[in-house]
């Protein structure tokens, strides 16, 4: 069940909110989180009910498994172990078996067949999830919780599908005896609020700009030549697709929570004004992020062994986060990419203080900081091109084309109304072409990315939209103090009404072609 279809919005939706709110006016606070399990498992069994045997399968071994680690036992690192290596195969064979099996044939030239294991909805989140959960308690980070407790922790449906990969910690301390709901007037319109400007930058940014994106990609997987400006417009294009399309889901996330009384972390922060790929890490989804910091990087050994060790520690840690997202190589190749961007940009620090001219970026002004905010950027979209193609091939096909291989090409159409700078440009080098290859690169898609970019650099999110009712678990920890964009922070007011009902209205428009959120892929 998607987020954006009318099913979800008109009628899972209100029947759960119903039968949370007079559940919990009447029964316990166990009746109540039964409740929501069962919304919950309703809600991941609509497209294939057959993975609900898979979910409650891991649900049951994992609960188990932890009231196992909770008890002072003999050889509890090898029995963490042994839990962590159990989820870890049940998510290796849906999601890579194919993968490897391929691969083992084209590398030995065997014929080994396994037939197409299908990729069950949400296993890369809840299993994530699960593995934090033995890893805390065996880190003696336990929180005091039910059966029907954990049960809630995983497959609460805000955030099953996509995350936030939420902790123990998290969680369970909103849930258990006290648990009751707690609507208002005010909670309802701040949660409904960030719910349908997520909603928003889903179907009006996201699925419009997507548009552009589909053509170039797909005629870079036939071979077919991209010119540079297509291939330029089909990566920027995806660049904002995927921004908007996650930063949609996270913020629906975060409002259906609050709906149900239970705030999820922050999951995205505005990573495109990053001014470094460190910085770009704390602000793009921050919980895998963390996932990889403290499960991944940090046990390997982090920057504890000198700075040769930490860049292999980095681009190991992160090539795991690439082929997590993806069983392909172009995913392993995105992750290794922002690896190494990484280890560039701790040894950039490293040289800078080692050399006494160390400054704090975050601090400077921003005519001085856009050079390694726009540079950041430039290195996120080409490693996305990786990301988004279908083959190793498709990629090197989109880099010719944004390196001008294959020619620097418009419709000659464009050639008389621009004019002296159409005249200018065929003086350069630029072909007008009576036969263009492709659509991607039009007017309406140049309008679509530039708006996209104003909105990333320049536009407050959600977050600091509706700061002043912290509507996340915690705030983004790397902001400034000095409070920002206090003129546009929404208010209880009409004319925050107003605007929001515009919002909506353009979001319900156009919910006429619904599409999966990318994110449902990994």
């Amino acid at each position: 069940m998607l987020f954006n279809s009318y099913i979800f919005l008109f009628i899972f939706l209100p029947v759960t909110l119903l039968g949370y709110y007079f559940i919990g006016k009447r029964y316990s606070s166990r009746a109540v989180i039964i409740w929501l399990v069962a919304a919950s498992l309703v809600f991941f069994a609509w497209s294939n009910p057959i993975y609900l045997i898979l979910l409650s399968a891991s649900v049951l071994f994992n609960y188990a498994y932890g009231r196992i680690l909770v008890k002072p036992i003999q050889r509890r690192t090898l029995i963490m172990a042994l839990g962590v290596a159990a989820n870890i195969l049940l998510l290796g064979y849906f999601k890579y078996a194919n993968f490897f099996i391929d691969n083992i044939n084209a590398l030995f030239d065997t014929g080994f067949h396994l037939e197409t294991v299908v990729l069950p909805l949400a296993i890369s989140f809840f299993t994530l999830q699960q593995i934090t959960y033995l890893v805390d308690i065996y880190r003696g980070q336990w929180q005091e919780h039910g059966f029907w407790d954990y049960c809630l922790f995983v497959t609460f449906f805000p955030k099953l599908l996509s995350g936030p990969i939420v902790r123990m910690r998290e969680m369970m301390p909103q849930i258990g005896k006290n648990f009751r709901p707690r609507l208002s007037t005010q909670v309802v319109s701040i949660a409904l609020t960030i719910l349908f400007l997520g909603l928003f930058k889903k179907v009006v940014l996201a699925d419009q700009i997507g548009t552009y994106v589909a053509p170039v990609f797909d005629a870079a997987t036939r071979g077919s030549g991209i010119s540079f400006f297509n291939s330029w417009t089909g990566a920027l294009g995806y660049t904002f697709q995927l921004y908007f399309d996650f930063s949609a889901y996270s913020d629906i996330a975060i409002g259906l929570g609050l709906l149900f009384g239970i705030k999820l972390p922050l999951n995205f922060y505005s990573p495109y004004k990053s001014k470094s790929i460190i910085e770009f890490w704390r602000r793009w989804h921050i919980t895998l992020s963390t996932f990889i910091r403290d499960y991944l990087y940090i046990p390997m050994g982090g920057n504890r062994h000198g700075f040769a060790r930490q860049v292999i520690y980095l681009l190991a840690a992160m090539a795991i986060a690439g082929l997590w997202h993806g069983a392909g190589w172009t995913f392993v190749i995105w992750g290794g990419l922002h690896g190494f961007y990484l280890a560039v940009n701790h040894g950039w620090r490293r040289l800078k203080k080692a050399l006494g001219i160390e400054s704090d970026v975050q601090k400077s002004p921003w005519w001085s900081s856009a050079p390694s905010t726009l540079f950041t950027f430039i290195a996120v979209t080409i490693a996305w091109v990786f990301f988004r193609a279908d083959s190793l091939s498709a990629a090197v096909e989109m880099f010719k084309g944004m390196f001008g291989v294959y020619g620097f090409h418009l419709p000659v159409t464009y050639y008389a109304p621009l004019g002296a700078v159409g005249q200018f440009l065929n003086n350069i080098g630029v072909s007008f072409d009576l036969q263009y290859p492709l659509p991607g690169f039009v007017p309406l898609a140049i309008i679509w990315i530039l708006i996209a970019l104003f909105i990333c650099w320049f536009l407050p999110n959600v977050q600091e939209y509706m700061s002043d009712f912290q509507p996340a678990l915690e705030g983004f920890r790397g902001e400034s103090k000095k409070p920002r964009f206090s003129w546009l922070r929404w208010k209880p007011s009409l004319a925050s009404a107003l605007v929001v009902s515009i919002i909506i209205a353009l979001a319900f428009l156009g919910l006429n072609q619904v599409t999966q959120f990318i994110y449902f892929r990994f």
